[in-house]
C-alpha cells in the first residue's frame, strides 16, 4: 500500500513539473510575441498611381505598406479626406520638422492611401503611422514641390494609362476595350472633339 502510494505521489509530482515546464514555455513564447509585437517596423511610402518609390509631391496622393498598420479595412470618400479612420492616423513631418496629419483615404492591415499634407515644406522628413496611441510604423519621406505620376493599371504584363475619353457630350468611355487592351482613340470632328482625361497625381 505505502509502495503503490509513493509511486502515485511520484508521478503527480511529475506531472506537476511537466505542467510548470509547459507553462513556462508558453510564457517566454508569449512574452516574445508581444516585444515582437510592440516593435515599429520600418516602412517605405510610394506613389499611389504607379507604385514608384523615390521623392514624393506634397498634395499627392501616396502608399504605404506593412503588417498590422490597421485593424480593418476602411475606406474614405469625403473631400477633404479624414485624418483618422478605424483609430489610424498618419502623421507627416516635413523639412521645417513640422508635423501635420495626412488625409486618409484608405486604411487596412496591409496597405494606407493618404494625401501628403499641401502646406509640407519640400525637403527630407518622415511619417509615423499611428493606430491609436501606438506607433506601429516609421519611415523616411523626400518631398518635392511636383512629381506627376498617372494612375496606371496592369493589363497582360502592360501597365496602361486609367482614364476616359468623351465626344461630343456621347458617353465616356475607358481607354481600354473589355479585353483590357489599349483602344484606339480618335481625334474626332472639328465641331466635336475628342476629351482625353488621365487621371494623375504630383501635379501642381
Amino acid at each position: 500500500m505505502r509502495l503503490q502510494l509513493w509511486l502515485n505521489l511520484r508521478r503527480l509530482v511529475l506531472a506537476l513539473i511537466a505542467l510548470l515546464s509547459f507553462g513556462a514555455i508558453l510564457l517566454i513564447q508569449s512574452d516574445g510575441y508581444l516585444r515582437a509585437s510592440a516593435a515599429v517596423q520600418e516602412v517605405a511610402s510610394v506613389s499611389a498611381a504607379n507604385y514608384e518609390a523615390g521623392p514624393l509631391a506634397r498634395g499627392s496622393l501616396a502608399s504605404v505598406f506593412g503588417n498590422n498598420l490597421a485593424a480593418e479595412s476602411l475606406k474614405s470618400e469625403d473631400s477633404p479626406p479624414p485624418t483618422k479612420l478605424g483609430g489610424v492616423k498618419v502623421k507627416v513631418t516635413d523639412g521645417d520638422n513640422v508635423t501635420r496629419d495626412a488625409g486618409l483615404v484608405m486604411v487596412s492591415p496591409q496597405q494606407i492611401n493618404f494625401v501628403i499634407p499641401d502646406e509640407t515644406a519640400p525637403g527630407p522628413g518622415g511619417l509615423a503611422i499611428m493606430n491609436g496611441s501606438v506607433t506601429v510604423a516609421k519611415g523616411e519621406l523626400k518631398i518635392v514641390d511636383a512629381k506627376p505620376a498617372l494612375f496606371t493599371a496592369d493589363s497582360g504584363g502592360a501597365k496602361l494609362a486609367v482614364g476616359m475619353t468623351n465626344a461630343d457630350s456621347s458617353s465616356p468611355q475607358s481607354l481600354v476595350d473589355q479585353n483590357g487592351r489599349a483602344r484606339m482613340i480618335g481625334a474626332g470632328a472639328p465641331w466635336a472633339p475628342t476629351t482625353l482625361s488621365l487621371l494623375a497625381t504630383g501635379l501642381r
